[in-house]
């Protein structure tokens, strides 16, 4: 499992600020949350991504 945060995420018409993406090993979104806090083990990517 992946977990990268982003400025802004879009998803299926919804948008996030400040979001953790969670794909499992194949790349399979597995939940998208807002933050207000560092989470462990995350990868900070930033800026805007746009998920199909």
């Amino acid at each position: 499992m992946t977990r990268k945060a982003y400025n802004r995420v879009i998803h299926n018409g919804k948008e996030y600020r400040q979001a953790i993406v969670e794909r499992d090993d194949n790349g399979n979104i597995l939940r998208i949350y807002e933050f207000s806090e560092e989470e462990p083990f995350t990868e900070w990517i930033g800026g805007t991504i746009k998920l199909q």
